[in-house]
């Protein structure tokens, strides 16, 4: 492997946006289960419209997770929006 001040910032850079990726592909999981268990908790209003099968608690509880994963994913966009912003400006420095 090839050494010297390039190759290491090179590591580096690479570990970074390894991690970047990580908080990002967590972010849009969340949101994609946000948006199913908004999907389900629709669904279970509907079914419990029609008939008396589907409980009360089960729209409320999926609507419940549908939000607090959206919380979450909202969060973590902060957070690779933050490490964005401090690659930049360590980019920024080096230059």
């Amino acid at each position: 492997a090839p050494e010297g001040p390039c190759a290491t910032r090179l590591r580096g850079e690479l570990t970074h946006q390894r991690r970047r990726l990580a908080i990002v592909n967590q972010a849009i999981a969340l949101t994609t289960l946000s948006a199913f268990l908004t999907c389900s908790a629709i669904l279970a209003l509907f079914v419990g419209g029609l008939s008396d099968a589907v409980g009360a608690p089960v729209p409320v509880l999926l609507f419940g997770a549908a939000v607090l994963a959206v919380i979450v994913a909202l969060a973590l966009f902060i957070v690779e929006v933050r490490a964005s912003g401090r690659a930049l400006a360590a980019e920024i420095d080096q230059v």
